[in-house]
């Protein structure tokens, strides 16, 4: 699946997971004003329609190709999607646990402590997440491009070595300059200037480099030096689970905890009230990283 592809389909499957939530919160609406038996169905079919959503969106973040070809975008979409449903839905807990996980692993971004700078700010949460994991990018992007760079200059330095070689070889056989050997050192200056210039756009992409480092590190740095004790704290997965509603009125209410708004953006950036995945420590969060594995 081409990069494109994986893109569209996270991006298809999350519209449809927003659409769902939007129906279930529809018909709770109309359910408070009506409640026959075809409303208390249509409340169950819309929160069905969403676990699903929710479980394809799981199996999507959980593929190597979608971290191979992430952005910042999707990666916070990812994790403010699982932790509003965290507490309620065990896949979209899943999600925000591979988001985390996945964002350490790959860009030493701590995605808990990012978000615990805005306890009460969902929208500024994934806004915080997006630039963290973009700046990450983009300094990867100029660190193979600095590579690459280099490589080139190294393979022209040797050339121009090999043509310096030629024309010595031409003076020791005639004993004195000819055409053959200035051409040689005429080619091999020409090799090094462009030589040169590919040092100098080594040098310039180190400078970006450093510069998107700089930058999400210091996004980094503001949420180490807050205390993440001012995180609301939520169920964690490894604690008992809430006793599971006996009708399916009780699901839909259980599933209606926490509020989720009918717009894009707004959808997922308005869950700021709803409570947290809780934060791993440093040690935690190596472990897991060292069993945990995606799918293929």
């Amino acid at each position: 699946m081409s990069e494109e592809e994986v893109g569209q389909e996270f991006d298809r499957v999350m519209r449809a997971a927003m659409m769902a939530l939007g129906q279930v919160r529809e018909a709770m609406s109309r359910r408070a004003a009506d409640r026959d038996r075809q409303v208390q169905a249509q409340s169950a079919a819309a929160l069905r329609e969403q676990e699903q959503r929710t479980a394809q969106l799981r199996q999507i973040v959980g593929r190597q190709d979608f971290w191979d070809n992430a952005t910042g975008e999707r990666v916070a979409n990812a994790a403010t999607y699982g932790a509003t449903l965290y507490n309620t839905d065990r896949n979209a807990a899943t999600i925000y646990d591979t988001v985390r996980d996945q964002a350490h692993a790959r860009w030493d971004i701590n995605v808990d402590e990012i978000r615990a700078q805005f306890p009460d700010d969902e929208q500024a949460r994934r806004d915080a997440l997006m630039h963290a994991v973009d700046d990450r990018l983009a300094a990867l992007r100029d660190d193979a491009l600095g590579q690459d760079d280099r490589a080139a200059a190294a393979t022209l330095q040797e050339d121009a070595r090999a043509e310096r070689e030629d024309a010595t070889e031409v003076l020791q056989e005639v004993g004195e300059p000819t055409a053959e050997s200035e051409q040689h050192e005429r080619h091999a200056d020409a090799l090094d200037s462009e030589a040169d210039v590919d040092l100098a756009n080594e040098y310039g992409h180190e400078q970006d480099h450093d510069r998107h480092l700089n930058d999400a590190g210091a996004e980094d740095a503001s949420a180490a030096s807050r205390d993440t004790a001012q995180m609301p704290v939520p169920v964690a997965a490894h604690e008992a689970p809430r006793p599971a509603p006996e009708t399916t009125a009780g699901q839909v209410r259980q599933q209606m905890d926490t509020s989720y708004p009918q717009g894009a953006k707004q959808t997922l950036a308005s869950s700021g009230k709803a409570r947290a995945p809780k934060a791993k420590s440093a040690k935690s969060q190596q472990a897991r990283e060292r069993t945990s594995g995606l799918s293929r």
